[in-house]
């Protein structure tokens, strides 16, 4: 395969903005894999979709991206493969300060920008207009959701879920698996996982809500 040339996981909707990213990369994709078998042999924006996930040939010349919002699902579709390609996607109207260290797999998406010596783990999505300071550590399999502010220094954990408009202040530590629900303010470590909302946000006594709800992204 070229390395100009990859194919994509998912062909929900997520898959829609990954591909336009892709577009703005001049890269082209190959073919889509998706487990949904009622898309097997259409169309997405005339890109195949060529089968189930399992399909997709795992060996080195093989790059592909994972267009997936869910970070458990992206988790467990990564471990799947042990040999294929992950590359990152930055598009091209990100500020990404070239310090910043990338894991395979991430996505950085239109009008980011992310400043000076921040780390982005692996196949972490990294949504349009966030801004990331400086010092971050954003760990694998999160997703930070658009216009979401991180000031300097914060770090957040594993397979957290920062959602639409959330700030979160200087020098605040987030766990793994926590979701902060659009528009909350992140004041004081959060430090068990769950779901956090509200000015200041605090954890709702209710089960986590799955961070595929629309209400948070």
């Amino acid at each position: 395969m070229s390395r100009d040339t990859v194919y994509m996981i998912g062909a929900g909707d997520h898959a829609k903005v990954v591909m336009t990213t892709l577009e703005a990369c001049d890269i082209r994709c190959a073919g889509i894999y998706d487990d949904n078998e009622n898309l097997w042999g259409k169309e997405l924006w005339c890109v195949p979709i060529l089968g189930p996930v399992s399909a997709m040939p795992d060996n080195p010349d093989t790059m592909a991206v994972i267009a997936i919002g869910a970070n458990n699902v992206r988790k467990e579709i990564s471990k799947k493969f042990s040999n294929i390609c992950w590359p990152v996607i930055v598009h091209p109207s990100a500020n990404v300060h070239s310090s910043v260290r990338l894991g395979p797999g991430a996505i950085i998406f239109a009008g980011t920008i992310i400043q000076a010596d921040t780390v982005i783990g692996a196949h972490s999505i990294i949504n349009a207009s966030v801004l990331i300071d400086h010092d971050c550590r954003i760990g694998n399999y999160c997703h930070i959701l658009p216009r979401a502010c991180i000031a300097d220094g914060v770090s957040v954990g594993d397979g957290s879920f920062i959602g639409i408009g959330a700030v979160v202040i200087p020098h605040t530590l987030i766990a793994e698996d926590v979701t902060v629900g659009a528009g909350s303010t992140v004041i004081r470590n959060l430090e068990a996982n769950g779901t956090y909302v509200g000015t200041p946000a605090r954890r709702i006594s209710r089960p986590a809500i799955s961070n595929e709800e629309e209400w948070i992204s």
